[in-house]
């Protein structure tokens, strides 16, 4: 009776080590993939044609222009030169 629990209990432990490496396993490859899809969208941003929206020229600045859409959504363009320059 000893011998079989001996060996109940060896395989329960074994059974629970092994158990509890999976999911260490998992959650490392799903974090891996996750940055590896935010990179993509990264580089991969559509470019939004700025013809179709209202441009807020009270939050303007030398070198940006920001937009808005019907949604509310807004939109900023910068440029690495001034665009706008104050004339008095």
């Amino acid at each position: 009776m000893k011998q079989y629990l001996k060996k109940w209990l060896s395989l329960f432990l074994v059974t629970i080590l092994i158990v509890s490496m999976i999911p260490e396993y998992v959650g490392l490859a799903y974090s891996d993939s996750k940055e590896a899809e935010e990179q993509q969208t990264d580089s991969e941003k559509e470019t939004i044609s700025t013809d179709n929206l209202k441009e807020l020229k009270d939050k303007r600045t030398a070198t940006t222009k920001t937009f808005t859409d019907e949604k509310g959504n807004y939109y900023k363009e910068i440029y690495a030169e001034k665009v706008h320059i104050l004339t008095e």
